[in-house]
């Protein structure tokens, strides 16, 4: 089964970088595996898409998400994962539509992929299909009736999180105009108030509903208290805010008298702050996987003004790619470029 010989490739690689009691010998035996696997891998999928089983086939889905999840950890450029999530992953989702993802495993992996296609989105300024009206309907369809009792708050920030990669799509469209249209330059700078003003209301109510959570009250020392999705979601939450404001920032011309979403120097620096230490607790205290940070250390790195900042996201990216997801080195490069130029 394809998405079978995907995990095998995944877990071989791990393998092979992790193991402590392997020797170097056996050590390249399994990365061996992992690369034969892959391929295998790829071979299947390519006779399940000629055969057209992409349509009833969920193994189908997880194949490109695990052998993205390897182009992760194997390749330091991240173009086999964009290569993987955007023409794989993505195409087939868009193929079996929305209705496909409302029950089942396809619910289940929708789910699993959401935020991964959120922020590959985020990261690379693209736009995402999840934007579409009919994808869009499927975020709430998913949790009615009994399933309301197993949301949560992240669920609506990743909904927030969604229109403001279409929202810096916009903006980037006005750049590349000699005259941009007013009224377009008006409706951006007002969707994106829309857009804060959201987020604002999530960080209140997602306060209150905090205290709501069976594990409030646990002695903080305890690891479950840190596995909450609740600590990525605070997390991302101040990378979006950042990400909503550089839409503007790094445009301001366009907006000139106009309001907009644009934060103080200061808020920026306590988003940053907070983004630094809720990743530290992430990497050190939760099983959360360190790929998910991605996104808000690139916008914390963005901002960082003082070489303590800089070294302190350098470290926490270097740490992710000993835990053989290598393509954190392109963050740090990427990084490192623009520290300089500034």
């Amino acid at each position: 089964m394809t998405s079978r010989e995907a995990i095998v490739a995944v877990a071989a690689l791990d393998a092979s970088r992790r193991s402590q009691t392997l020797s170097y010998g056996k050590k390249s035996v399994v990365a061996t595996t992992a690369l034969k696997a892959y391929k295998k891998a790829l071979r299947s999928l390519q006779t399940d898409l000629d055969c057209q089983m992409i349509l009833n086939s969920d193994a189908c889905l997880w194949s490109t998400f695990f052998l993205g999840i390897f182009e992760l950890m194997y390749d330091v450029t991240g173009e086999g994962w964009v290569k993987h999530i955007l023409y794989g992953t993505s195409k087939i989702m868009q193929l079996r539509g929305p209705t496909a993802h409302k029950n089942g495993p396809g619910r289940s992996f929708f789910l699993t992929f959401r935020i991964f296609e959120v922020c590959r989105a985020l990261i690379y300024n693209d736009t995402t299909f999840l934007d579409q009206p009919s994808w869009r309907l499927l975020t709430k369809d998913i949790w009615s009736g009994q399933r309301a009792v197993e949301w949560h708050p992240k669920e609506a920030l990743l909904d927030l999180m969604i229109p403001c990669s279409t929202l810096s799509m916009r903006g980037y469209a006005l750049d590349r105009l000699s005259v941009p249209p007013e009224l377009e330059i008006l409706r951006i700078a007002a969707d994106g108030l829309s857009i804060q003003s959201s987020l604002f209301s999530w960080s209140k109510e997602t306060a209150i509903w905090s205290k709501s959570e069976p594990y409030a009250n646990t002695d903080s020392s305890h690891n479950d208290v840190y596995e909450s999705p609740s600590l990525l979601a605070n997390i991302y939450y101040h990378a979006t805010s950042i990400f909503l404001s550089g839409i503007f920032d790094y445009r301001y011309q366009h907006w000139e008298g106009i309001p907009t979403p644009r934060l103080p120097a200061l808020d920026i620096q306590n988003h940053v702050t907070a983004i630094l230490n809720g990743s530290e607790t992430v990497l050190n205290k939760t099983n959360i996987a360190g790929i998910l940070l991605f996104f808000p250390l690139r916008v914390a790195g963005a901002r960082a003004r003082t070489v303590i900042e800089q070294q302190v996201i350098l470290s926490m990216l270097q740490q992710i790619d000993r835990r053989n997801f290598i393509v954190a080195g392109a963050f740090v490069e990427n990084l490192k470029e623009l520290w300089h130029r500034n």
